[in-house]
């Protein structure tokens, strides 16, 4: 589809390029004749910025539901007698009749709603492009938040086992066959985070007894089997963190002082003490009040939302168990989140389910602005039931009471320290009945 990205730009970077001839990690801004350190002016990366800004919005739909969507209805999506989240969705159909093929659910970014044109653009694709859609709106997040604003956010943690109950719910649908995931921004760190904990499950060693005993997901078959699309994910999110302690000026750095209004905004509407820009500060408040003590505070909880290595925190390979395709899609050019963590991730990943595209533009989640049909029809390709990729059985350390001894510890560099293959499961549950012919995420990339 390289036709289909503006005539100036290079190709596309995919998972079987990501590396040099020596094996390494290339480097994503030297490729694309980047300059890294010009990322967040406005000088050195108009047009990132200028996509990123053009798929935003600053508005909020809180306190009033966001205006309707043609043929979508607001929905109620039950994860326990107490709780449900709020959603719209849209059914395909054909000669007026809704028909029967997958649902795609689609995740907004860090505290985004349904009002974002950009959640309306791409469920009104799919829907017209046979495949039934919910928009979701996850814990803290838009008519959710309105509806239950005594839940907090837990930024993957919970909501990771909420959205297996979204994909069982919606797989008792008559006309609903398999579920998809999309997510953009911090929704694609949920995601991603989803994709990881369906082959995992609640008995992994990663979670804190504290926090297992909140997760109520019973995991008797994958879900998401669709695929998982993840547009600019927050990876290196503990560093961003660290970034956000200082203030920034909306002119000198406008994309960290945006993120640092939204992050100020929740602040106040929940009544913290101190409200300021510190990501830090928001995610202790959240996680204080989200009623699940933590014997080590948030520590038990960034285990196991870390992708990334950080420090001399430990960090465990966990792509390496995802048993659904997953596809990275990032802009080289983003300004909030380096595509270069992207690069060296993928690049250390062992699963033929796991693919990344790294585009020359697009920004952070700006791939409308950027190449709009493209953009498209790579969503509409990666979750074809023929063409696109299916599941790849992959061996996983999930084995019940199992300690996860074997995984890749990586440091602060990007190189493993250990490398051990993780121990194969008793029962893969990794295979798939899809058609044999189906290619990996890996190898349908290639063909994009």
């Amino acid at each position: 589809m390289r036709h289909l990205l503006p005539e100036s730009s290079k190709p596309a970077l995919l998972a079987e390029n990501i590396r040099d001839d020596g094996g390494n990690t290339i480097n994503v801004y030297d490729h694309f004749g980047i300059r890294e350190d010009g990322l967040r002016t406005l000088l050195g990366n108009l047009d990132g910025i200028t996509c990123t800004a053009q798929c935003a919005s600053r508005a909020s739909y809180i306190d009033t539901p966001p205006p309707p969507w043609d043929d979508f209805a607001d929905v109620l999506v039950p994860i326990n007698d107490d709780f449900s989240l709020s959603g719209r969705m849209g059914f395909a159909k054909r000669d007026g009749k809704i028909i029967d093929t997958d649902c795609i659910v689609i995740l907004p970014g860090l505290f985004g709603d349904n009002g974002v044109k950009r959640t309306w653009d791409i469920a009104a694709f799919l829907k017209d492009s046979g495949y039934h859609v919910l928009a979701l709106e996850v814990r803290a997040h838009g008519q959710t938040e309105a509806r239950h604003p005594e839940v907090y956010h837990t930024w993957g943690v919970l909501e990771s086992d909420d959205l297996m109950h979204v994909s069982d719910w919606l797989e008792a649908m008559p006309k609903v066959k398999r579920t998809g995931l999309i997510g953009y921004c911090w929704g694609a760190n949920i995601a991603m985070m989803s994709g990881w904990y369906d082959a995992a499950g609640r008995e992994s060693p990663q979670f804190a007894p504290r926090i297992r005993e909140e997760l109520t997901a019973i995991h008797d078959r994958p879900r998401y089997t669709a695929g998982i699309i993840l547009f600019s994910p927050i990876l290196g999110w503990e560093r961003l963190r660290d970034e956000l302690e200082t203030p920034r000026g909306a002119l000198s750095d406008p994309v960290y002082n945006a993120i640092q209004e939204t992050i100020r905004a929740r602040m106040v509407r929940k009544g913290y003490e101190n409200p300021s820009g510190s990501l830090k500060d928001l995610i202790e408040h959240e996680f204080r009040n989200c009623g699940v003590p933590l014997p080590n505070g948030t520590a038990d909880a960034y285990a196991i939302v870390r992708f990334l290595p950080y420090k001399n925190e430990l960090f465990y390979d966990k792509l390496s168990e995802v048993r659904t395709p997953m596809l990275f899609v990032h802009g080289a050019n983003d300004p909030l989140s380096p595509a270069q963590e992207v690069a060296d991730l993928v690049s250390t990943t062992d699963n033929p389910n796991v693919a990344t595209v790294i585009l020359p533009g697009g920004g952070h989640v700006g791939f409308a602005a950027y190449a709009k049909e493209y953009y498209f029809n790579l969503v509409a390709n990666f979750f074809d039931p023929t063409n696109g990729p299916s599941p790849v059985p992959v061996r996983t350390s999930t084995l019940i009471n199992t300690p996860l001894i074997n995984t890749t510890l990586i440091n602060e560099a990007g190189t493993p320290v250990i490398e051990a293959s993780p121990p194969p499961s008793k029962n893969d549950s990794s295979t798939s009945d899809s058609p044999a012919h189906h290619a990996s995420a890996a190898t349908a990339c290639r063909r994009q």
